[in-house]
């Protein structure tokens, strides 16, 4: 592994490898997130391979490290999707909310 050898070697790997993660993160530049969040993003899934890497077992490090780097990218998305989708809830309550009042309004023929 290769975190049991040099260091230096893993942060080479990892600065080799960051123009993997600028690919890979412009796939999902059109959902909604800015493009160097989701290279941070990214990055952070590169260390994660990088570390679980066995060049032993054989095999390529792009083609292990690119569904790890997606995936954070993806689980980055989703949690911004989903903060969005209760944020739009609330939104959704207030309006819900004034329309009632509005109703009201009309019954009442005043103000509640």
């Amino acid at each position: 592994m290769v975190t049991t050898g040099d260091p230096s070697a893993r942060a080479r790997l990892i600065e080799l490898h960051l123009p993997l993660v600028r690919a890979l993160a412009r796939r999902y530049a059109h959902c909604g997130e800015q493009l160097e969040d989701l290279v941070q993003v990214g990055s952070i899934g590169l260390i994660e391979a990088v570390d679980r890497f066995d060049p032993d077992r054989g095999g390529d490090l792009v083609r292990f490290a690119a569904p790890t780097i997606c995936g954070e990218i993806k689980l980055r998305i989703q949690q911004n999707l989903l903060s969005n989708a209760a944020a739009l809830g609330d939104v959704r309550k207030v309006y819900s909310h004034a329309q009632s009042l509005a109703q009201c309004v009309q019954w009442l023929a005043r103000r509640p």
